[in-house]
């Protein structure tokens, strides 16, 4: 079969990368063809960027978003030659009907992982990731395999325009409880919780698992909690921990978090 993928392959972020890969991985081990398909709406673009977000109107923040964005640029320059080398992607798709001319040599979608449901960011509904281009919906295998929608509560406008559109899937796997219990009430059909797909993707090379405990956060919400978690294990195993390094700028306090161990910053790409 033909599969395509539609997530957020094109962040520059490890979450997002690192779950495309790891799908990817998993459904080419099934013997299928798999391709990202490489359209990006119009709520995400400024995300991803290189022209925005430089900080050029924000006041008194100026210079720091200025530096902070200059850092970015080799980052972003790592994740897209990984991209470019691990992951099979499509011609860049300019237009939802480009968009959905492509699709029809396809046999599946499939939509996720990641805040691919995340309706709190929409300013305006966009049914993209619900598959709603779709010219011959019946004709396509739809699948929904990680899908998150990043919170509980959701616009309710947006979400019940959504819920015709999550109904016509053929398989929904969502990757939390509350995303899972919010696809049964809004739909009434059944959903299942899945593994995210980042962990599809093997330890270490050849089998041989790193020597280092991970710590990776995007935001500052629970990156204390995180960082006591990764020193317990470090002091229990014997091992280094490693802070990886965030798109955003995560401040670790050694003496609240109790990093007994001296922390290695790094980039993974």
């Amino acid at each position: 079969m033909k599969v395509g993928i539609l997530t957020f392959h094109f962040a520059y972020n490890y979450g997002a990368v690192l779950q495309a890969w790891g799908l990817q991985q998993a459904i080419e081990s099934l013997g299928h063809e798999v391709c990202f398909l490489n359209y990006v709406p119009d709520y995400m673009k400024k995300r991803v960027s290189p022209f925005l977000g430089w900080g050029l109107r924000s006041g008194s923040q100026m210079l720091d978003t200025l530096c902070h964005r200059l850092g970015e640029v080799k980052r972003r320059k790592r994740f897209s030659d990984f991209s470019l080398s691990h992951l099979n992607v499509s011609p860049k798709i300019k237009s939802r009907q480009d968009l959905s001319d492509f699709c029809d040599s396809l046999d599946a979608i499939v939509v996720g992982s990641d805040q691919v449901w995340n309706l709190n960011w929409l300013p305006e509904f966009d049914d993209t990731y619900f598959l709603g281009f779709l010219k011959r919906p019946n004709e396509i295998r739809k699948i929904a395999y990680g899908a998150c929608f990043g919170h509980r509560q959701q616009p309710g406008s947006h979400l019940r325009k959504a819920a015709p559109l999550i109904g016509r899937f053929d398989h929904v796997g969502m990757r939390n409880e509350f995303g899972e219990s919010l696809v049964e009430e809004v739909t009434g059909g059944p959903s299942v919780r899945v593994v995210d797909p980042a962990f599809f993707i093997p330890m270490g090379d050849g089998g041989k698992r790193h020597e280092d405990v991970s710590v990776y956060a995007v935001v500052n919400q629970g990156a204390e909690v995180c960082g006591r978690v990764a020193t317990m294990v470090g002091e229990r195993s014997g091992k280094r921990v490693v802070v990886i390094s965030s798109a955003h700028n995560i401040r670790y306090d050694i003496d609240s978090v109790g990093l007994s161990q001296v922390l290695t910053f790094t980039r993974l790409f």
